[in-house]
């Protein structure tokens, strides 16, 4: 899970670091989206530890603490980007 949390958190900047959208509105959504997304995905990484033990052993413990609060802001983000991507779906129809 700490991988895909580290995988979401280069992609929400590999986001970021692409030219903004045209509309002013649909561009603060979308960047209230990748906040929230960002958010979530660093509050993941960090409530998501391992260390090695011995040769085989691999130790991990969880913060539940911070993977709530990840959680909370991953759906924020989720909820963010799916209107504005609905609002963008709506453009185009018209």
């Amino acid at each position: 899970m700490r991988q895909a949390c580290v995988s979401l958190a280069a992609d929400v900047q590999t986001a970021g670091a692409q030219p903004p959208i045209p509309d002013t509105a649909m561009e603060n959504l979308y960047k209230e989206a990748l906040a929230s997304l960002a958010a979530g995905a660093a509050n993941c990484k960090a409530g998501i530890s391992s260390t090695q033990q011995g040769d085989e052993d691999l130790i991990t413990k969880e913060n539940s603490a911070l993977l709530g609060r990840a959680m909370s802001e991953l759906s924020a983000g989720t909820n963010e980007l799916y209107r504005a991507t609905a609002k963008i779906k709506l453009l185009k129809k018209s």
